[in-house]
């Protein structure tokens, strides 16, 4: 009697570690998937964080130097300039940048938007969000002259 309890006790050990093999082999695609997810969300948070700071550096920089250039066109290249230069992280250097300046209500405002296709890399990602997730920023600023646009 002794004999078969032991022939099915190392019989059950067998089944049991072919059972964790099995479970291991179903969960570890999924965990891995989901980190590729999570990896592409991670990536998305570091790039809006640096286009926001790079914005708010222009929206700074064109409180404060807007009405010293001739053009408003020449300004608006300052401050895009100003954004793109503000960081080496790809979202800021290859940003797209608006800027529009009004007057009103005094003493009036700077406005500048960025915007920035990120693109995807995991699959899971693909699936959840598109070739690439759309990044924006925009940031108002209250003009620092009497006279802020040209």
């Amino acid at each position: 009697m002794i004999v078969i309890i032991g022939a099915a006790r190392r019989h059950l050990r067998a089944h049991r570690r072919g059972q964790a093999l099995i479970e291991t082999g179903i969960a570890l695609p999924i965990l891995l998937l989901l980190s590729l997810a999570a990896f592409d969300v991670g990536r998305a948070l570091v790039a809006h964080i640096a286009l926001t700071e790079g914005t708010q550096e222009g929206s700074l920089f064109a409180a404060h130097e807007y009405n010293s250039y001739a053009s408003d066109t020449a300004a608006q290249a300052a401050v895009t300039t100003r954004v793109t230069t503000s960081s080496s992280h790809e979202a800021v250097t290859g940003a797209t940048v608006e800027t529009t300046c009004s007057n009103t209500p005094a003493p009036g405002t700077v406005e500048v938007r960025t915007t920035y296709e990120l693109s995807v890399i995991s699959p899971p990602a693909l699936a959840l969000f598109g070739s690439s997730i759309s990044l924006s920023a925009e940031v108002r600023a209250n003009n620092f002259n009497e006279d802020p646009c040209p």
